[in-house]
């Protein structure tokens, strides 16, 4: 066998080794996302909440994104659609999955508020604290 051809039974070994651990790598850490229309939002008095879309509570962090009603992206303050305390229908999110291994953890990372919701106040489950 020359020196040449193990030279590049090597280099090729390697590749294929990287290639697999990468993928491996990468299937265990990945994030589900897609944009929807929440059956209905909440927001509690810190501005964290829950939109439930499809039977789901995806989680709504105290900073999250959102688009107001001039298209503007907003980035940690209170939605103008989902004021603390108050709950909403309808809304468009930016929902995920965030996975690790075989754990997951569902999120809201975005939400729409260029469209007024119907809303309700006082209607938030864990509120009055």
């Amino acid at each position: 066998m020359s020196q040449l051809f193990r030279a590049a039974a090597v280099v090729l070994a390697i590749a294929v080794v990287a290639f697999g651990a990468g993928y491996l790598y990468r299937d265990s850490r990945h994030v589900d996302a897609r944009i929807v229309t929440a059956d209905s939002c909440s927001a509690m008095y810190d501005g964290s909440g829950t939109c439930m879309v499809d039977g789901i509570g995806y989680g709504i962090p105290v900073h999250v994104e959102w688009t107001d009603s001039m298209g503007a992206l907003n980035d940690g303050s209170d939605p103008a659609c989902l004021p603390p305390l108050t709950s909403a229908t309808g809304l468009r999110v930016a929902v995920a999955w965030v996975w690790v291994g075989d754990v997951g953890t569902a999120y809201v990372f975005w939400i729409d508020c260029r469209d007024e919701p119907t809303r309700s106040p006082g209607v938030v489950f864990g509120a009055g604290r």
